[in-house]
This record gives structure tokens, C-alpha cells and sequence, in this order.
């Protein structure tokens, strides 16, 4: 772990001790999905939660300051778009925009981030 914690950058030295040295679990979930046409592209703004909690002699809340990615997927569930995005309060809402529809929002698809529940990481696009 020496190594590691050596040779990873400040910003990034959380993953090592919530992987590593804590037992952290995060639970991130998509709470609504609006989608506004704009010309020829559609602006996509997506409200999620986000909560991370170390696991101890009790369940602790614990500051948020993490990455997290964000994709965005068409009807042939290809993978239009990735964005990697700060997450650093329970609420937040990020906004892009993309040339299509998309079917459906996914939270961490690379499935980076330990979480106690992934089932509310997916919003279907009606």
C-alpha cells in the first residue's frame, strides 16, 4: 500500500484508503432524468444522491469528494458518452449534451466504486 499511496496523486489518495485501509461503502443513485431538445442536440440534466459511510465499530457518514462516472447510452445500448464528474455533496445535478435520445442513464458502468446497492444506479428514458 506504501507504494501505491507513493505514487497516486492528493486528489486521487481517498480511493486508497476507502479500498484499502476502511471498509467505505457509497450508494449513488439517479433520483430524475430531464431531457430539453436544443436545436439539433438534446441537453440531458440528471439529479442524483450520492452518500459514502465507513464501516467501523458503528456506520459513520463520511465526506464526499469522490469521483464518479456517468454514462449515457442509445437504443442499442451502445455507450454514446462517459463523463467523469466531482462528486463532493449529497445532491447534485449535471447537465450535457448529446446528438441523441438516450435510452437509458447508468452510474459508475465500469463498476469502479464499491456500493451497497448498484440496482438504483440505472434510469430508464421513457
Amino acid at each position: 500500500i506504501l507504494k501505491l499511496k507513493e505514487n497516486v496523486p492528493d486528489h486521487l489518495q481517498y480511493i486508497i484508503r476507502d479500498y484499502f485501509e476502511t471498509i467505505t461503502i457509497s450508494d449513488h443513485s439517479i433520483n430524475q432524468v430531464n431531457i430539453h431538445k436544443k436545436e439539433n442536440k438534446y441537453e440531458i440534466e440528471i439529479q442524483t444522491s450520492s452518500l459514502k459511510e465507513k464501516y467501523d465499530e458503528q456506520k459513520t457518514a463520511i465526506p464526499l469528494n469522490d469521483l464518479l462516472e456517468i454514462g449515457i447510452y442509445n437504443k442499442d445500448q451502445e455507450l454514446v458518452t462517459l463523463h467523469q464528474v466531482s462528486v463532493n455533496q449529497e445532491n447534485n445535478t449535471f447537465r450535457f449534451e448529446i446528438d441523441e435520445i438516450p435510452e437509458f442513464i447508468k452510474l459508475d458502468p465500469n463498476l469502479l466504486i464499491i456500493e451497497q446497492n448498484k440496482d438504483n444506479n440505472i434510469f430508464p428514458i421513457n
